[in-house]
């Protein structure tokens, strides 16, 4: 392959962390981007480096200084490349889709943070160095002294060493294996979360920094992890790891999670600490394979459980939500299953923080949604209600067009949690779904729009045929109560609306009850005005809702008033 077609493919690639970062949502078009590009790749891989001067080459060689489309967008690459310290990296027949999408979104992002190689290192830690190997910049904290180490703590009788970068005392690269947020209260519950679903919210776990070893109390435990760390050769690991994936199996077996806990995370700490600099360590295949053997879904399961039992002890919730972190998918599988399944509304919390701070946790979702069962994806449809992200949001508006009534309604009602211009509009296709159920909670969703939903709910009062979401539409209007609605509900209750309905008495009534609620002086003297109406029963209507007012008015004034 010509030099030329490299750099086709590299601004391929480049051309791809950009539409990311424009269109963040557009899932399926960024796969299939990537899936026509790794079909393209060449035999011999994609190297992409940077030489003296943060120029870019591509296999060896460099961006031409043409202004053609390629090569400026490959500097635009190569400058994104710099400010995160992305010295090389190669693409090739072992990299998978979605290691490759982690990376576009790591580079899409802008580097506006107060340390970028951190942030960028944390991110790209998601990516298995295997399928794209990769050399980062150096960090001048990478060679800073090492930090005195904190003593052990014992929450819940689990022994636990403080999250200190131990990465900082060995030398090593700080990575994306755990940080330390303030633990919620007790008190705290969805409603809360549902408040605040961005991606961004600071009770999110991105992992951020290395996780330290655990001091185990186990002394089997205890002593092969200190012979794992201080391994250096592939066939030393073998004694060390094995025993501790029997230590572990024997503590899941009889109930003893403390145990559990220091032998897995231990691993995960030491492969992190020692592996993560050097991609093509040997010894990477044989911390994978022993972390295989654990990879069991009840064993996974119990970490799920533990993420929200061990929630008050922040020590203890890193070391359980790196576990997770480290397990990918399957990670992410099982802690969906615990939010679904979770105890109470707190717990579900705390398996909803976690899950937004892992790193598979769409993917795992990306699955479920194309399940059979639908049972099943209307779980991932509420749980993505809650995640509140873009991808979420975008996964949303596809599960829109599902055949089940049942989990399009979910999907409306998941959309409720969205406030941007696309989830309004998706709101209003719903409005025109063939089921009633759909109808009525895209009209509920509407009414806490406010005023921006109000081209989507008025049309109904003159062209929704079921009664039902006919009389939500006009309390969803009494919700807003804006000078609109008040105009609207008055052309129904008057009779003279364009609905086949108009004449009816009921649908008359359900205005004058809506404008009851609203309750300005124009809303109330168009209810006053009915009492002469010529149909009886709107009269009769209007002069009860008229009295009820008052009489609510009066006791509220004597309340007041009263000493």
């Amino acid at each position: 392959m010509t030099d030329a077609s490299d750099l086709s493919l590299a601004a391929q690639f480049a051309r791809l962390v950009f539409d990311v970062s424009a269109q963040p949502s557009a899932l399926q078009e960024h796969r299939a981007a990537i899936r026509a590009l790794l079909k393209a790749m060449p035999r011999d891989g994609l190297g992409f480096s940077l030489s003296s001067g943060d120029a870019l080459t591509v296999n060896g060689a460099p961006v031409a200084e043409s202004t053609d489309d390629e090569a400026e967008v490959l500097r635009a690459l190569a400058s994104r490349l710099s400010a995160y310290g992305l010295e090389q990296f190669s693409l090739g027949a072992k990299s998978a889709d979605a290691d490759l999408l982690d990376l576009a979104r790591a580079l899409a992002t802008a580097p506006t943070q107060a340390d970028p190689l951190a942030f960028f290192a944390a991110r790209v830690a998601a990516v298995d160095a295997r399928g794209i190997p990769r050399q980062l910049r150096a960090r001048p904290s990478d060679t800073s002294p090492a930090m005195p180490a904190a003593p052990a703590t014992t929450v819940a009788g689990i022994a636990s060493a403080p999250v200190v970068a131990a990465a900082q005392a060995t030398g090593a690269a700080e990575g994306p294996i755990g940080d330390l947020e303030t633990p919620l209260e007790d008190s705290v519950d969805e409603e809360e979360i549902r408040e605040s679903p961005s991606a961004a919210d600071p009770r999110s776990e991105r992992l951020k920094e290395a996780l330290s070893i655990p001091t185990a109390s186990n002394p089997t435990i205890a002593a092969a992890l200190e012979q794992l760390h201080t391994a250096q050769e592939v066939a030393d690991l073998a004694a060390p790891l094995g025993a501790l994936i029997e230590a572990a199996d024997l503590a899941f077996r009889t109930g003893r999670w403390h145990n559990l806990l220091d032998a897995v995370s231990g691993i995960v700490a030491i492969e992190y600490l020692q592996l993560e600099r050097d991609p093509s360590d040997e010894r990477r295949r044989e911390f994978g394979q022993a972390l295989r053997k654990l990879a069991s879904p009840l064993v996974l399961r119990q970490f799920a459980i533990l993420r929200h039992q061990l929630a008050d002890a922040p020590e203890l919730k890193v070391r359980v939500q790196a576990v997770l972190y480290r397990f990918g998918t399957d990670g992410a599988e099982a802690l969906i299953d615990e939010w679904a399944s979770a105890p109470d509304g707190t717990a579900r919390v705390h398996c909803l923080v976690g899950l937004r701070g892992l790193r598979r946790t769409h993917d795992a979702l990306f699955e479920l949604v194309r399940e059979t069962d639908h049972a099943m994806v209307r779980v991932a449809a509420r749980l993505l209600g809650h995640l509140g992200d873009v991808r979420a949001e975008g996964m949303l508006l596809e599960l829109q067009r599902h055949p089940d009534r049942a989990v399009r309604r979910d999907v409306v009602a998941a959309l409720e949690h969205y406030k941007s211009p696309t989830s309004l509009d998706a709101l209003g296709v719903a409005l025109l779904d063939e089921s009633v159920l759909v109808r009525a909670r895209a009209v509920h969703a509407l009414a806490t729009r406010g005023e921006s939903a109000l081209p989507n709910l008025l049309p109904l009062l003159d062209s929704e045929a079921d009664a039902e979401v006919l009389a939500s539409a006009v309390m969803a209007l009494a919700r807003i109560g804006t000078p609109d609605c008040v105009q609207a509900l008055v052309r129904v209750a008057t009779g003279e609306s364009a609905h086949a309905r108009k004449r009816s008495s009921e649908y008359r009534l359900q205005a004058c009850r809506a404008l009851v609620v609203i309750r300005t002086p124009q809303a109330m003297a168009a209810v006053q005005a009915l009492r002469d109406d010529r149909d009886k029963d709107v009269r009769a209507g209007a002069l009860r809702l008229v009295a009820q007012a008052a009489r609510r008015t009066t006791t509220s004034m004597r309340a007041v008033s009263a000493p």
